[in-house]
């Protein structure tokens, strides 16, 4: 499915990581780990094409569909999370069903807040509005940027439960992580950015 080969990237003459390589296949799920600066969130926004790396290749199939979350959920904050889903789907074309649309608002916790505006809710309430918006997709590829950070306990849990629906739905999954302890649970392969950083 996803292919890198070498791939290096710097800003401003400081180099970020170089010579990364690995691959992944349907369904496969890939933790990046690494120190705060390795470039994890870097290769996320170069996987999405969001940068473009300096130097070797990605070769993907031309034919799966990518979604990215990273550290902005690409919401308008003066919309509750249903006018921005609304939207989102509408612009997207996507169907979906009532059953499936009610379990992900139950199991991301959203079903009490749905009709609140972005701009009234916590960090964590945000940053699950944006899971929500990413499993509706329902793309091949799925690349999430520290998804963990900022939710409790329960949340994360079923968080860590979502992953795994994607994971029998044949989705693959890309994710970065600091909580060691809960990627390597999570994930069928690891990649340490410390690895190929200075």
């Amino acid at each position: 499915m996803l292919e890198v080969n070498k791939i290096s990237k710097s800003y401003n003459g400081q180099k970020i990581f170089s010579d990364l390589s690995f691959a992944i296949q349907e369904g496969d799920i890939l933790g990046i780990t690494g120190r705060n600066g390795s470039g994890k969130s870097t290769l996320l926004k170069i996987l999405s094409k969001i940068a473009i790396q300096d130097f070797g290749e990605i070769i993907i199939n031309p034919d799966i569909n990518v979604d990215y979350l990273g550290h902005e959920n690409m919401f308008f904050g003066d919309m509750s999370i249903k006018e921005n889903i609304d939207f989102f789907t509408k612009f997207k074309n996507i169907e979906q069903s009532e059953e499936n649309i009610s379990e992900l608002k139950n199991l991301l916790g959203l079903k009490l807040i749905y009709t609140k505006k972005l701009n009234e809710l916590s960090y964590g309430q945000v940053k699950k509005s944006g899971l929500y918006r990413i499993v509706l997709s329902n793309s091949d590829l799925i690349l999430l940027d520290e998804p963990f950070s900022g939710l409790d306990t329960l949340s994360v849990q079923n968080l860590i439960l979502l992953i795994n629906k994607l994971k029998l739905k044949k989705k693959t999954l890309i994710i970065s992580s600091n909580i060691i302890e809960i990627i390597e649970n999570i994930s069928d392969k690891l990649v340490n950015m410390d690895d190929f950083s200075e």
